[in-house]
């Protein structure tokens, strides 16, 4: 059996998911890198790892790293010096570049220099949807591209189920603290859009600290604020509501989209790629972020969603289920 190490600079659900796959096939160990602000700690732990790399990667058969940042420098250096297959996942914000949101890594000139070389590094490059691939090529170079491949985020599939019942109102998942990443979710337009149906109802799970804060300030009776909850009562949430809202300005993935549409969510999105590439009909996405771009877009889900809904669900289950995120893996690493 192959003994894999597996890198990370923190812990996300992406990231346990995927060692725990892992798990299930190769010998695996985790090697998590502390990645703090202050330049002076970072070099530490930079210094940590290199020895930690120095002394054991040897005994490895490959790297599995999640994003390209400088946890990913000293495992995927010597992963290339000892002759060993090593993967790195590119999850959005790691290709990332938008001025207007002060957002991405690639932001500051020096540390997208420093990432486009841990890019280079890795054998194959594997970004989690169509979008961050063209954000890789667009920020990371044509030779980094040149070797990616597009492993989707998966959803447990057969663990969400549809269930038969009286729907209503309007749901979206915010789990967030910081009213940067709140606004870049489109937590301001949701408002206008709350303002402008005073006899919906919106429901905003997930928010915390300040972000919850700010929501809270506007008082409006038809927006509810749930603070963050377990996955199983949020699948629960989800199958109680009618559509499914996704106003992100800048998005990798989205599984929480994903989740509402097999939960049985209409969905209504803002058309940027990224919520493009899953809801995959134009009829349910607008792009202009206007009342009246999305009072449009919501009397096409009213009248012709349940004829779109099984459409997309078959899309969602054909493309971003996890058991083809595990497969593509598994013969990835295997074929090496």
């Amino acid at each position: 059996m192959k003994k894999g190490l597996f890198i990370s600079g923190h812990q996300t659900t992406f990231i346990t998911q995927d060692f725990e796959l892992l798990k299930k096939y190769f010998k695996m160990r985790q090697y998590q890198m502390k990645m703090p602000k202050n330049p002076i700690f970072l070099f530490w732990e930079l210094f940590k790892s290199f020895w930690y790399c120095l002394f054991n990667l040897g005994k490895f058969d490959f790297v599995f790293c999640w994003f390209a940042d400088y946890h990913g420098f000293w495992p995927l250096f010597f992963a290339k010096l000892y002759g060993k297959q090593s993967y790195l996942v590119i999850g959005g914000f790691d290709a990332d570049k938008n001025p207007e949101f002060n957002y991405g890594a690639h932001i500051k000139p020096w540390r997208s220099y420093f990432i486009r070389k841990i890019a280079l590094l890795a054998k194959k490059v594997l970004p989690v949807s169509q979008y961050t691939a063209a954000l890789t090529q667009e920020n990371l170079g044509e030779k980094v591209f040149n070797k990616s491949e597009v492993i989707y985020n998966g959803v447990a599939v057969e663990s969400i189920i549809e269930v038969e019942s009286e729907r209503a109102g309007f749901i979206t998942i915010y789990k967030v603290e910081d009213l940067r990443r709140l606004k870049i979710k489109g937590a301001d337009f949701l408002v206008e859009v709350a303002k402008a149906f005073p006899d919906e109802h919106f429901m905003v799970v997930g928010p915390f600290g300040r972000a919850a804060q700010y929501l809270k300030s506007f008082e409006l009776e038809n927006l509810e604020i749930l603070p963050p909850t377990n996955h199983n009562e949020l699948l629960k949430l989800l199958q109680t509501k009618k559509h499914y809202l996704q106003f992100s300005y800048i998005e990798s993935f989205g599984i929480a989209l994903v989740e509402g549409i097999l939960s049985g969510c209409i969905p209504i999105g803002y058309g940027i790629e990224t919520t493009k590439e899953i809801i995959n009909t134009d009829a349910l996405v607008f792009d202009k972020l206007t009342i009246e771009a999305f009072e449009k877009t919501l009397q096409n889900a009213l009248e012709n969603g349940t004829e779109y809904l099984p459409k997309i669900q078959e899309h969602c289950k054909s493309n971003y289920d996890i058991t083809i995120r595990e497969n593509q893996l598994l013969e990835l690493i295997d074929v090496d």
